[in-house]
């Protein structure tokens, strides 16, 4: 069976010269001149390959590959790039969003089919090393979303493949480093991902020694300095010190400040209340409406429909049960004025500081 290739370039010209040589060929060719009618196609065929270009009105090549690469379903689809010209920026923005290749315009037809069938057989090698050795790492019973799993392996497969593919010379130091920090962040995205499924799977057994953190302050503090997007914090209310078990709430600290960050409004400030047997942490957000409540549960993720979101959505359900275990409870809304807010309750603290 011919394998099925999706071709989307807004030039008419170009997109029947292509359509002509890869049918020649023997593939089967599906090309729309728009991203938005290729994507309604994506859901009706069984495609093997995207080749797509950068430049188009509308929607470009990187929403139209954010949007393939937000369905679980396509993860696994080789994505290639057509572009006038192959800047830094350019290769970094789409490797990290999970392009596998680039063909520069004046496309020549023995690079268009070498292209394509490479490709394709990476798409067939991948599909089943995935399949035995992701299966391996999670139980069945869990539900994965083994997207979340293969989009970050795929960033890190597909930079690996770019340079193994070129010649040293060809390539320069300045573009080696950046296409391995691409691939360094996949790999943080990635053990990230499989710590939060090894701490998921290890709830049940959770045995963890009572502790004592003094100050509640100090512990965001802290944790904020690790984030990466150096959040600005407003502390309301007297600090107090917390009996939990540390490790536990380093956990949940970093968590709270995490899920403040991805639904926040930019520089918007976090603000943490502590009264006498709650904390809560609030900060302006844009994504979803009032009085809207978040039922914590594991693999579930706000609006994802609308708000494209990394992770398992597993953090705040694995602090639930840290907070539980602990003697405590949370819960997560918009209050009446959309603030993001996340609310945990203990029946004691320390004394105040």
């Amino acid at each position: 069976m011919a394998a099925k290739i999706l071709l989307v370039e807004d030039e008419a010209e170009l997109r029947e010269n292509l359509t002509e040589i890869l049918e020649i060929n023997g593939f089967y060719v599906e090309a729309f001149g728009s991203a938005i009618l290729a994507l309604d196609r994506l859901d009706e065929k069984g495609f093997d390959l995207i080749i797509s270009d950068i430049m188009m009105p509308t929607m470009d090549g990187y929403e139209f590959l954010e949007k393939v690469r937000s369905r679980a379903d396509f993860a696994n689809l080789p994505f290639v790039f057509l572009t006038a010209k192959v800047s830094k920026e350019d290769t970094r923005k789409g490797m990290r969003g999970g392009a596998e290749d680039y063909l520069t315009k004046p496309i020549f037809e023995q690079d268009l089919i070498d292209a394509v069938k490479a490709n394709i057989k990476k798409r067939q090698d991948r599909l089943q090393w995935l399949e035995t050795s992701i299966q391996d790492i999670v139980s069945s019973e869990r539900n994965v979303k083994y997207h979340e799993l293969r989009t970050p392996l795929f960033g890190i497969l597909s930079t690996l493949d770019y340079l193994l593919q070129v010649e040293p010379s060809e390539i320069g130091s300045e573009k080696s480093i950046e296409l391995l920090k691409i691939a360094s962040e996949s790999a943080q995205r990635l053990n990230k991902s499989l710590l939060k499924l090894t701490l998921f799977q290890e709830l049940p057994n959770l045995r963890k020694p009572k502790g004592f953190v003094h100050s509640v302050g100090t512990s965001f503090i802290d944790a904020s300095a690790q984030m990466p997007f150096a959040p600005s914090l407003v502390f309301l209310g007297m600090d107090r010190g917390l009996e939990i078990n540390e490790q536990l709430w380093g956990f949940i600290v970093h968590e709270l400040l995490d899920n403040a960050g991805k639904f926040g409004v930019p520089e918007s400030e976090i603000i943490i209340r502590v009264d006498e047997y709650s904390i809560v942490v609030k900060n302006k957000q844009s994504y979803l409406g009032t009085n809207f409540l978040w039922e914590i549960r594991p693999f579930t993720q706000i609006e994802r429909s609308v708000f494209e979101q990394q992770g398992l959505g597993l953090g705040l359900y694995i602090s639930q049960q840290y907070i539980q275990y602990s003697g405590g409870s949370i819960k997560a809304y918009t209050d009446d004025v959309g603030d993001f807010t996340v609310e945990l309750q203990f029946s004691q603290f320390e004394n105040q500081i």
